[in-house]
């Protein structure tokens, strides 16, 4: 396909029909940045969140040997509240090592397309189950954390359990996260790791919509998160993080016993 390299092509289509399409574009010469879940899983595709995995991309070189593509590829970002879950335990896996993640979901519903979820059962409801959400969840977890051996991903050691809801709200996933760590952490020292977190776009100095990219949680607060405030006050890409104390104040987070 003449020019492909110059050429850029935005395309529409269900999972099916990704599958087949994303690989003839890439061995047409064209770079193939997904949000489809066909080639997520992949061995040899980067599932990539820039802020966490970056480094992944380095799976492109095997790729194009693999399945002898020239100049294109296929890269794929992740589910939607796989972003937002990876995204907060990325700081504190990096710091303190993430042992156990029980995850659960309260999706907008946005997250569910158009038409998305009939008015009837959406209206004064919560809806809890997802069809396909939890198993994405705790895949792509695995692999987003995980590190690059060789020409292939070796997926982080955690051991993951995701419930996922639908709920009323226009727009704004929210992730209740509990998590195990491997090292003891304060309270002060989730937040400062929140925080204080940044990766490759931030060394770059990237930009969306002329504003600085946040890596980090833009807010961190312990108490009484919603999706709102965030969403209708921080233009942009962002993490908002709150953490509930139990009933007598702060606590410390501890590792595994042995």
């Amino acid at each position: 396909m003449r020019g492909a390299s110059q050429l850029g092509l935005v395309v529409s289509l269900v999972a099916i029909g990704a599958f087949l399409a994303e690989e003839s574009f890439a061995r047409a010469g064209y770079p193939v940045i997904s949000n489809s879940s066909s080639h997520r899983m992949a061995t040899d595709v980067p599932l990539l969140i820039p802020e966490v995995n970056h480094e992944h991309v380095a799976l492109i070189d095997a790729q194009r040997t693999r399945r002898g593509y020239d100049r294109g590829f296929i890269v794929t970002n992740p589910n939607c509240s796989a972003i937002v879950i990876v995204m907060a335990l990325a700081p504190l896996h990096a710091r303190f090592g993430v042992e156990i993640c029980v995850v659960t979901t309260m999706q907008a519903l946005s997250g569910a397309g158009y038409p998305g979820v009939p008015s009837l059962d959406a209206t004064d409801n919560v809806i809890p189950f997802i069809g396909g959400e939890e198993e994405k969840i705790e895949a792509e977890t695995l692999k987003l954390l995980g590190r690059i051996n060789g020409d292939a991903i070796k997926e982080a050691r955690i051991e993951v359990s995701a419930q996922c809801n639908r709920v009323n709200v226009s727009d704004g996933h929210m992730a209740s996260i509990r998590v195990k760590l491997e090292r003891a952490a304060s309270i002060d020292d989730i937040r400062k790791a929140l925080a204080s977190f940044t990766s490759a776009p931030q060394q770059l100095k990237l930009r969306y919509r002329a504003l600085p990219l946040p890596a980090g949680a833009r807010h961190v607060r312990l108490h009484r998160w919603q999706p709102l405030p965030p969403r209708s006050h921080s233009p942009g890409p962002g993490l908002a993080a709150r953490r509930r104390d139990r009933v007598g104040g702060d606590h410390q987070i501890h590792p595994r016993r042995s």
